[in-house]
């Protein structure tokens, strides 16, 4: 059986593209240079695991990771301008929320998207948003 990554990928950085209020996205490994005081994201792909699903021959594989989403928002205007966009990146992946693959059948389900403490990165204010998911296939 194929690995799916390349299909949960998309349809995880799909998901980010269609949430309103979303600013400007720099997917992992792209070349972004981000506008001085401007916010902007960042997203980085991790899956853990591929394991069988069930014991047997030919079994499905369930497939865990998560996207790693950044929220960069102008330094000394506070924490609300991140904490706004990190709520919006909540809401459009609710737990339990199915999205449908990219390219082949089958959809990636969201564990969970859980919010971490904000800091700080040089010119910049940081907010850490982390959607689990995992995938049958």
């Amino acid at each position: 059986m194929a690995s799916i990554y390349k299909e949960v990928r998309a349809a995880l950085e799909t998901q980010v593209s269609i949430i309103s209020g979303i600013p400007p996205i720099a997917y992992d490994n792209f070349n972004y240079v981000p506008t001085t005081g401007v916010t902007y994201i960042t997203t980085y792909f991790n899956p853990f695991y591929r394991r069988p699903a069930v014991m047997g021959i030919n079994p499905k594989q369930l497939y865990r990771g998560s996207l790693n989403i950044l929220v960069y928002a102008p330094y000394g205007e506070g924490a609300g301008p991140a904490e706004d966009v990190a709520n919006l990146l909540l809401e459009g992946f609710e737990a339990t929320t199915d999205l449908p693959l990219v390219g082949v059948t089958g959809y990636v389900s969201i564990r969970s998207a859980e919010r971490r403490g904000g800091d700080t990165d040089g010119s910049w204010y940081t907010s850490p948003v982390d959607i689990e998911w995992y995938s049958y296939y």
